[in-house]
């Protein structure tokens, strides 16, 4: 997933789609607490 001349809201798209897909996949493991801190990690490197 490169940025080259991709829109924010694009970006926030696909990353969404991702996401929903791999909490999807990983739906029985108790991870709250690494989706707060992944949720901080996204925000800062966006």
């Amino acid at each position: 997933m490169s940025g080259g001349g991709v829109s924010m809201r694009q970006r926030f798209v696909e990353l969404r789609r991702y996401f929903q897909g791999w909490v999807g996949y990983f739906r029985t493991v108790p991870i709250k607490s690494f989706f707060g801190e992944l949720d901080k990690w996204v925000r800062r490197r966006l």
